[in-house]
């Protein structure tokens, strides 16, 4: 009886030791295939003729790259550890008329890094100011702050999903003008774009 007992605990010491196994390299593999360079998955137009683009066809070419050394120091300040990109583009509607639409991806190496991130962003790119309306978006991540600005026509987005921050913020130039509709709207259509190329983050 003793034997088939022992023989019973080994097979259950095996099966636990199999399945934790299993969930680390479970996790592992999530890790692995979350992005970890941000210039993958910021807005851009088109890489290649007849594949679609993230911004409309007469889109000035978006200007895409890594941010600057200070932006790490930044994040070291805030003892947190991540790479971050940043996007711009302008869509012209017409003479000294154009909207822009403007954005940073940060990735980091877990969630409580990505979380340091999204409040300090936060606290400084998405303070209120004077004049802002806050926003109800639909959910694009795990934490998220949204506004709408009718002195400047324009709209700012943060979210935080898994181990991923990104902000996104659309704006008039020029002569143009944006209702507060027309800026929940391309912030909405931008942020599931953005959404999408994060994926799970």
């Amino acid at each position: 009886m003793r034997r088939v007992l022992a023989r019973h605990g080994k097979l259950q010491l095996v099966t636990c030791a199999t399945v934790v196994l299993a969930a680390v390299s479970g996790g592992a593999a999530l890790a692995a295939s979350a992005p970890s360079n941000p210039l993958r998955i910021v807005l851009t137009p088109s890489e290649f003729p007849g594949t679609p683009s993230d911004f409309p066809a007469n889109a000035d070419p978006a200007d895409a790259g890594p941010m600057p050394p200070s932006f790490a120091r930044k994040l070291r300040g805030i003892h947190a550890v991540g790479r971050g990109a940043r996007f711009f583009a302008s869509i012209p509607f017409g003479p000294e008329r154009a909207q822009t639409v403007a954005g940073l991806v940060v990735t980091t190496p877990s969630p409580a890094q990505a979380r340091k991130v999204f409040a300090w962003q936060k606290r400084t790119a998405l303070r209120p100011r004077k004049g802002d309306t806050r926003l109800r978006l639909p959910r694009f991540g795990d934490e998220q702050v949204a506004f709408a600005s009718g002195d400047t026509d324009a709209g700012r987005l943060l979210v935080r999903r898994n181990r991923v921050v990104w902000r996104l913020e659309v704006g008039a130039d020029g002569a143009l003008t944006l209702s507060p509709a027309r800026v929940r709207g391309e912030l909405v259509k931008y942020a599931t774009k953005q959404r999408a190329r994060v994926g799970k983050g």
